[in-house]
């Protein structure tokens, strides 16, 4: 090996110089990240000592320029004398680390740190950069990324409201006199009394309710008037209703609303004096100052104009079960549920007697709505996943390599943040995004990888699997030692996945699949968890939440997920993209499942993904992941068949996965054995270019007779002894 050293001036003028004292412990080395599958190069130049020329030109740079000075090495190789010396390294003095030491021979040492482009883009990796540049880092123009118009066809909501009477029941009951002019007809009014408000999804509902209310009208006639004055609303009607919608500007949501209700129990009326009595259960829809009560329920409680003695007690029981749909309520309009008990004398009195009311509510009694709440569609920006990867790396790398996401199945995905979901203009939404954290929530819902090829002139994003390819590059023969341990790093016991952000007010939340889940392996040697959680917002309820506060609605407030980002599955591609909808085979315990939003991203498919690095075991089918706990919806049922499709029929949230739910038995093989093999042997500068050029391919290595398979975790190559130090992961071979 014959080596040529170059000194770089900041002219560029080059200078040969002497080998520098140390030459010989040059080392290059390869480097896998785990976490995200890359492999990477770097050159190790040790603690070079300059002499001579080198030792003159450094110290005049740095007398000049300090900490500030400007100079290059270039390091380049020859194999033969007959062949043409190769670069092997290139890279800048940091004279921020100058040292000049003088004894018998005076030299200076001063790190070297590599000039490329892959360096570059690892520094900038945590950088934000906007998706709306068209500058690189370095203030280049740049074209700009390819932006979206999405249509959000919208995903319909179940609201739920619930009153219910807790255990033991519920007691309404009041004493009330009846004055002496007790001749006509007296109406009092209670309301179907449920004191506890279990759900409150929409509207104002409940509210007077939670405390029991008699009133006493004495308008002689057989019921409220209707229409009626303010005075008379707040002093009677206004305790009497269940349901008030809330009104507010926006996307048109109208939806029709299921109710349901059952009320058992007994109402009381014990007088102090002969009366008629008759008792009315009456549901009602009304604007009590414009219009008179369509009654949705009206019934008699018992007998009509019965007589009751004076001391004596009635006690009539009910026990009704009633259902109905009713459409939007219109702007004052309320929905009513009370009862109604209409007196009159026929005893004679001249002075105060009384009467007492009481109704029981048994706990068997609940009223609830269901809104069946469908908005209508509309657009908003967004950007491609596969895009965004690509444009990223472009705006902090100047462009210096290549850059390929080659998931096609990702160029089904789009992201976008909530401020561009509600459709707000001014002033434009900007998109913040480091490809750092951008690539980690990605790849926890598609199991992804990214990492340098081809000699590290291009990058490329892409299934995890591709980083382990089963193609030989090198067989470096026959090993004398080779150590095998276990890769612990590799093995969970404990899967977090799902989406850590995915609740929405307005609403339970219960049916929302795409939420936080766990799971467990089927090992018990060990503890050790996975963290899968992606802080991306993939929640068909919160997205649509978010779409309904769109611009028009709020005006310029903040909602709470403005700056979060969104990730939306979409039927097509391109820059006019449609979100899809809904659940494709056979779906089950799923509200509204034909409008549902990112299905086949739901956290049992994400994880569904990921077996296969996982699994540790050829025989998959050993490897069980067991459902352990969740939020949300976790029982909900389906089957996805469009857009890279995981699963060979219908899943359920909860369910154990083994291989034989998976559509492609490829999906569910483990990639690598959890087992690291250390070994030295020699390696000569061919196929050091080789491993360099394929990185993520397979070395073969033998040792007492045994052939042994394995994806480079690191080598360590010393070109001047010819020998390499390898660690590698050992890869199950299925071809």
């Amino acid at each position: 090996m014959i080596w040529q050293f170059t000194l770089v001036d900041s002219s560029n003028a080059e200078f040969a110089i002497n080998e520098p004292i140390g030459w010989d412990e040059i080392t290059w080395t390869a480097r896998r990240n785990i976490a995200h599958h890359g492999i990477f190069f770097n050159i190790n130049t040790g603690s070079l000592n300059y002499i001579d020329l080198a030792f003159d030109m450094l110290l005049a740079e740095y007398e000049l320029n300090g900490a500030d000075g400007t100079m290059q090495l270039k390091i380049e190789y020859q194999c033969t004398p007959q062949e043409t010396f190769e670069e092997f390294f290139f890279g800048k003095f940091d004279f921020n680390t100058f040292k000049r030491t003088c004894a018998k021979e005076c030299f200076i040492e001063c790190q070297v740190i590599a000039v490329n482009c892959v360096d570059n883009f690892l520094s900038a990796i945590d950088t934000d950069i906007s998706l709306d540049t068209t500058k690189d880092l370095q203030g280049n123009t740049i074209s700009h990324i390819l932006e979206q118009t999405m249509l959000l066809q919208g995903q319909d909501i179940v609201l739920n409201n619930k009153a219910s009477v807790p255990e033991g029941g519920a007691t309404c009951d009041n004493t009330i006199c009846l004055d002496t002019t007790f001749s006509g007809y007296k109406d009092f009014f209670i309301p179907v009394y449920f004191p506890t408000t279990a759900i409150n999804d929409f509207g104002e509902f409940n509210s007077n309710n939670s405390n029991c209310v008699v009133i006493r009208k004495d308008d002689g006639v057989s019921n409220i008037l209707f229409p009626m004055s303010e005075a008379d609303f707040d002093n009677y009607y206004n305790f009497m209703w269940l349901y008030k919608p809330e009104f507010i500007e926006g996307l048109n949501c109208i939806g029709d609303t299921e109710l349901n209700i059952k009320i058992k129990g007994s109402i009381t009326v014990h007088p102090e004096v002969l009366i008629t009595c008759s008792t009315y259960l009456r549901i009602a829809i009304v604007n009590p100052l414009t219009s008179t009560p369509t009654y949705l329920h009206d019934v008699v409680i018992g007998t009509s104009d019965r007589i009751i003695n004076g001391g004596d007690y009635n006690i009539v029981d009910f026990d009704y079960t009633w259902t109905d749909t009713i459409g939007q309520l219109s702007d004052g309009q309320y929905l009513h549920a009370y009862f109604q008990v209409q007196t009159q004398n026929i005893g004679g009195a001249n002075d105060c007697k009384y009467l007492q009311l009481g109704v029981v509510m048994n706990e068997e009694s609940y009223f609830s709505m269901a809104n069946f709440s469908e908005c209508q569609s509309s657009f908003n920006k967004s950007y491609n996943v596969n895009d965004v990867f690509e444009f990223i790396p472009t705006v902090i790398s100047n462009g210096c390599f290549t850059v390929n996401a080659n998931n096609s199945c990702l160029d089904y995905y789009s992201i976008c943040n909530g401020l561009q979901i509600r459709n707000v203009v001014a002033p434009r939404p900007q998109v913040f995004l480091n490809f750092s954290d951008y690539f980690k929530n990605i790849s926890k819902i598609f199991n992804l990888g990214w990492g340098f090829d081809a000699n590290e002139t291009e990058l490329i994003i892409d299934d995890v699997r591709n980083f382990y390819s089963e193609s030989v590059i090198t067989d470096v023969g026959s090993v004398d030692k080779m150590e095998f341990q276990n890769a612990t790093e590799l093995n969970y016991s404990l899967i977090n996945l799902g989406y850590s952000t995915w609740e929405a007010e307005e609403y339970s939340g219960l049916d929302e699949m795409n939420t936080a889940r766990q799971y467990r392996r089927n090992v018990k040697g060990f503890n050790r968890p996975i963290d899968l959680l992606s802080n991306y917002i993939a929640a068909g309820y919160t997205i649509e939440i978010t779409r309904r506060k769109g611009l028009d609605l709020t005006s310029n407030s903040d909602w709470r997920y403005d700056d979060s980002i969104f990730i939306i599955n979409n039927s097509n591609t391109g820059s006019n993209v449609t979100a899809f909808r809904g659940v494709e085979g056979n779906p089950q315990n799923i509200s509204s499942p034909g409008t549902r939003f990112n299905y086949i991203i739901t956290p049992i498919r994400n994880l569904m993904r990921w077996f296969k690095s996982l699994a540790m075991s050829p025989d998959i089918t050993n490897e069980l992941l067991t459902f352990n706990s969740s939020n949300g919806n976790y029982i909900a049922c389906g089957q996805m068949t469009s857009y890279c499709p995981i699963e060979i029929s219908e899943i359920c949230e909860n369910q154990t996965i083994t291989s034989a739910d998976f559509l492609s038995q490829n999906d569910a093989r483990p990639i690598w054995k959890p087992m690291y093999m250390t070994f030295e042997c020699p390696l000569t500068m061919a196929q050091k270019i080789l491993i360099q050029a394929n990185p993520y391919s397979v070395i073969k290595a033998n040792c007492n007779g045994t052939d042994y398979y394995g994806s480079i975790i690191s080598c360590d190559y010393s070109p001047n002894q010819g020998t390499a130090k390898f660690k590698l992961l050992e890869k199950i071979i299925y071809d």
